[in-house]
């Protein structure tokens, strides 16, 4: 076989290439400078709603458009077109799109039970403990590839809706470490929540994640004990998810501590990893602080 010699690629002088387009700078700023400035109100929008309009609301609610996505709003009016983007997409699971990695041969040898067929969901299936090597069912690389590509391939494949641009929000602003510890299970359980949120209830959904296996893990609450409780959700719960940073946080230390007092005993299930289902949290009223809190 002839190798084939790397030839080094000149490097690219950016300023150089800048100066020899020769752009009129000065006229750049100055149109910038005539641009009026735009009138902004909360009133309904009554102008004009034709191709542009159109093209412009699908970029900034969806991840990438395509020219189906432009063929959905063609004859719609503005509220139609709203109304379609906050249909929410259609729930489904991961399923084995990763059966080409290993056979079914080599699974069972891995792990000691049959996987999954082809094209079947896996998430809620009772899960083989670690064995000798270390490996969990649970947490099978393969199976985390497959939540993975589900989630990039629902947003690539999106529909007209701003569904999976929300549930991308709520992954920015209510983090944790996905299935860190907890596995496939632990890491579906956290998405689903926030895919079921895109359209509900904001404070339903800080009930349901403060409650998530994975949020319970990821800042500590599921550690949290009544003789010394953790204040690291307690806090933030408040600055980050709700009430907001300084110079505009209307909470103090003490409200962080006393947040951490009503909170703690919630844990995690441990043992629901393994079961059939979802994974659970539980709590403890042993652990739980039963004295009277101030705000």
């Amino acid at each position: 076989m002839t190798k084939i010699s790397e030839q080094p690629q000149p490097v690219l002088d950016v300023v150089a290439t800048f100066n020899n387009d020769n752009v009129d700078v000065t006229a750049i700023i100055k149109a910038r400078k005539n641009t009026k400035p735009q009138s902004l109100s909360l009133s309904p929008y009554t102008g004009t709603f034709g191709p542009a309009q159109k093209k412009h609301l699908l970029n900034r609610t969806l991840f990438g458009i395509s020219q189906r996505h432009l063929s959905d709003l063609e004859n719609h009016s503005l509220t139609e077109a709203v109304a379609l983007l906050f249909t929410p997409e259609p729930a489904d699971e991961p399923v084995n799109n990763y059966h080409y990695h290993l056979t079914p041969e080599e699974y069972k040898e891995k792990h000691g039970v049959d996987d999954v067929a082809p094209g079947a969901p896996f998430i809620n299936n009772t899960s083989t403990r670690r064995n000798s090597n270390g490996d969990s069912e649970n947490g099978e690389k393969t199976r985390r590839e497959a939540i993975n590509t589900w989630v990039f391939k629902r947003m690539y494949f999106q529909n007209s809706s701003v569904h999976w641009k929300m549930f991308f929000f709520l992954h920015n602003l209510l983090p944790t470490r996905g299935g860190a510890n907890l596995g496939n299970k632990g890491l579906y359980s956290y998405y689903k929540l926030l895919f079921d949120a895109a359209f509900g209830n904001y404070k339903e959904t800080i009930h349901n994640i403060t409650l998530n296996p994975a949020m319970l893990k990821y800042l500590n609450l599921g550690a949290s004990r009544k003789g010394n409780p953790d204040e690291n959700y307690a806090r933030e719960l408040q600055e980050l998810f709700t009430v907001g940073k300084t110079p505009f946080s209307k909470f103090t230390e003490t409200d962080v501590r006393e947040m951490a007092r009503v909170l703690v005993g919630w844990r995690i299930r441990y043992d629901s990893i393994y079961e059939e289902g979802p994974i659970e949290h539980t709590f403890d009223e042993n652990n739980h602080d039963t004295g009277d809190k101030q705000f």
